[in-house]
């Protein structure tokens, strides 16, 4: 008998990190957690891109998030790290520049929980 979980895929370890660094996880950026992980699974090689590496394993969480959530700041936020890895590592004219002053690893901005009254 064999069983598929649709749920699953193979992926390098540190991709796991990389809900930590969206806006709906904000509570997981602080460094004390990215200690805690790399003391037990230390950063890939080349260790030097551990954080591009992270950036580009957030965008399926942050893409995902938009795609259910549309007034969501987290599509700019994709797109704002998608621009951030190509300028660094595939530069290609015609896409906007990288934006530090919206990448919530940055400003720390973080989405609130609310609820609906209207459901209540």
């Amino acid at each position: 008998m064999t069983i598929f979980d649709a749920g699953s895929y193979f992926a390098h370890n540190e991709m796991e990190l990389g809900h930590w660094r969206c806006e709906f996880t904000y509570v997981f950026r602080a460094e004390v957690y990215t200690w805690h992980y790399l003391k037990n699974y230390p950063a890939a090689e080349p260790v030097d891109e551990f954080e591009d590496r992270n950036r580009l394993y957030s965008l399926k969480g942050a893409i995902n998030y938009a795609a259910g959530h549309p007034k969501s700041i987290m599509r700019k936020t994709a797109y704002n790290n998608m621009c951030y890895l190509c300028e660094k590592y595939a530069p290609i004219d015609g896409i906007d520049k990288y934006d530090p002053q919206i990448d919530p690893s940055i400003t720390g901005a973080h989405i609130v929980p609310h609820v609906d009254n209207d459901l209540i």
